[in-house]
């Protein structure tokens, strides 16, 4: 995708056409994520962890299966911690061969807490509020706290996702895990639960 800044979806774009947005954005994606998409037939394939309530919506009314709530137009369209920080403490790189979405996580780590996390993100519009809600959850918390975050907590966050758009929210928790594996790494630390990422394993 893209490049979110500033990000400028057209009102009128068909949001929820099969299920693929289609951004008025000319998309620019970094070279570092370009890489990871070509590459993307080789990465394991992510696929969704939780599937039970899926769609977690307002249960008197029943929607258009593809419809998102109000929280995910909200943070497609005005997406927040968008780009990287430089000199970051540990950055994650996830990607979803089937879909093509990729995602990018920063983390800026002081003294344990996470004091800034920033995200760029090729993909639908579902990965682009994943990934922005994702990163404000985390904001403020430990490193522990963070790991703590699921694709669950993430969707209900967001009000729900669709059930075809639920692997977005897996590939936000797999990026902060792997951001955080990236802190550790770097600073010769063990984060109690957290788990050396494997090309191998699904999600």
């Amino acid at each position: 995708m893209i490049e979110h800044s500033p990000l400028s979806a057209s009102p009128t774009s068909p949001l929820m056409e099969e299920g693929i947005v289609v951004a008025t954005l000319a998309p620019v994606m970094p070279p570092s994520l370009r890489e990871v998409a070509r590459s993307a037939g080789g990465r394991r394939e992510l696929s969704p962890k939780v599937t039970e309530g899926v769609g977690h919506q307002n249960n008197t009314q029943r929607r258009n299966p593809m419809e998102y709530t109000e929280k995910v137009m909200d943070h497609f369209k005005s997406p927040r911690n968008v780009g990287e920080i430089d000199g970051a403490s540990g950055t994650g790189t996830v990607g979803n061969a089937k879909c093509g979405d990729i995602m990018k996580f920063d983390l800026k780590v002081e003294n344990g807490i996470i004091t800034d996390a920033k995200f760029k993100t090729f993909g639908c519009g579902a990965a682009v509020a994943t990934s922005s809600m994702a990163t404000e959850m985390i904001i403020g918390k430990t490193v522990q706290e963070a790991l703590a975050v699921t694709n669950k907590a993430v969707m209900d966050a967001l009000g729900g996702l669709p059930a075809v758009k639920v692997h977005c929210s897996c590939l936000a928790e797999e990026a902060i895990h792997r951001a955080l594996w990236d802190y550790a790494q770097r600073n010769g630390i063990i984060i109690e639960g957290l788990k050396e990422p494997s090309d191998s394993d699904e999600v």
